[in-house]
């Protein structure tokens, strides 16, 4: 690793370490959106902008499913989430001939694959982009709907066997409509990004 790779491992984590704080703790997080907004306009200036990806799994007999984190996670344990993860911005995206927007992009879909494998074991999933969410303290998230081609109940067979399953605590299997749209209304623990995500997916459903 080199000594710029060295700092800016340093930087992000330090950051990072402040917005998990700032999910637990409310009254810190509203002293550091004040002061960004006093310092420089921006209540995001001293919260980590860091990228995460995450979709909305929808199967083939149209259910939509959001997962319950463990208390062992560091950010929101307990509350209510789809499938995604933080994405690694690499120093080197503006390196090459390839344009770093689309670069970008690439390695999100990339990413937010990986974690269907990892989470669920499923391999054969189509990923629509549904936009940007992003609310402080949490990361900004690009969101996707991803269409899995199993039931429901194949889906949570996968999730059951794959390594990261102790992830989660409990699963919520929700129709698309009138209950989802209960569910972002009245479930208070739903962490925000997730939240975004779910009402950018009911548009598309």
């Amino acid at each position: 690793m080199s000594a710029i790779q060295a700092l800016w491992e340093t930087v992000r984590t330090s950051a990072e370490s402040t917005n998990i704080r700032g999910m637990s703790d409310q009254s810190f997080a509203d002293v550091l959106r004040r002061k960004g907004e006093e310092d420089y306009q921006d209540e995001r200036a001293y919260f980590a902008s860091f990228f995460a990806v995450n979709s909305v799994p929808v199967t083939r007999d149209g259910k939509i499913h959001v997962f319950k984190r463990s208390a062992k996670v560091q950010m929101f344990p307990g509350y209510w989430h789809v499938i995604g993860g933080c994405l690694d911005t690499k120093l080197d995206l503006f390196n090459g001939e390839e344009d770093p927007t689309q670069k970008f992009l690439n390695d999100a879909k990339k990413m937010i694959a990986r974690e269907y494998q990892e989470e669920a074991e499923c391999g054969r999933v189509e990923f629509q982009l549904t936009g940007l969410a992003g609310k402080v303290p949490s990361a900004v998230d690009i969101t996707y709907l991803a269409r899995i081609d199993q039931t429901s109940e194949e889906f949570l067979s996968g999730m059951q066997k794959a390594e990261d399953s102790s992830d989660h605590t409990e699963v919520r299997v929700i129709k698309r409509g009138s209950e989802l749209n209960d569910f972002v209304k009245n479930e208070p623990l739903i962490v925000p990004t997730g939240r975004c995500s779910l009402i950018l997916a009911s548009e598309r459903l």
